[in-house]
């Protein structure tokens, strides 16, 4: 079993995600495998990237997750609204920036907001 269908489970198993919605992100996983298996074996492999997201609240760490750039956009689908609206209100259209990383060759810093006691810093690894 890969470590992502261990992530999804032990989200499952914290109650972080309903059955479905761990059946819907493996499913999307399943497909993605299939699409990618044949141009696998025609390009060589690309180093596996990942998108960071880092939430801090008061000093504390509320959110430390580590997704496959792969699987990030089945993610955005699960985000809180509150969560997207607060991207928003900065101008940053979430699924717009997963797109264009799936294209980009370079790793970092995306985005690095401080507002009063919260922090939010996300970046590819």
């Amino acid at each position: 079993m890969t470590e992502e269908r261990l992530k999804i489970l032990e989200m499952v198993a914290k109650g972080k995600l309903s059955a479905e919605e761990a059946d819907q992100l493996m499913a999307t996983m399943e497909e993605s495998d299939k699409m990618y298996q044949g141009k696998a074996e025609k390009t060589p492999p690309k180093k596996s990237k990942s998108l960071k997201i880092l939430v801090q609240e008061g000093g504390k760490e509320k959110v430390n997750l580590s997704i496959p750039l792969s699987l990030a956009q089945a993610f955005t689908g699960f985000m809180p609204d509150n969560a997207r609206a607060k991207l928003e209100d900065k101008n940053i259209n979430i699924t717009e920036l997963l797109e264009n990383l799936e294209n980009s060759t370079g790793d970092g810093k995306l985005v690095d907001i401080d507002e009063g006691n919260e922090h939010v810093e996300i970046r590819i690894e």
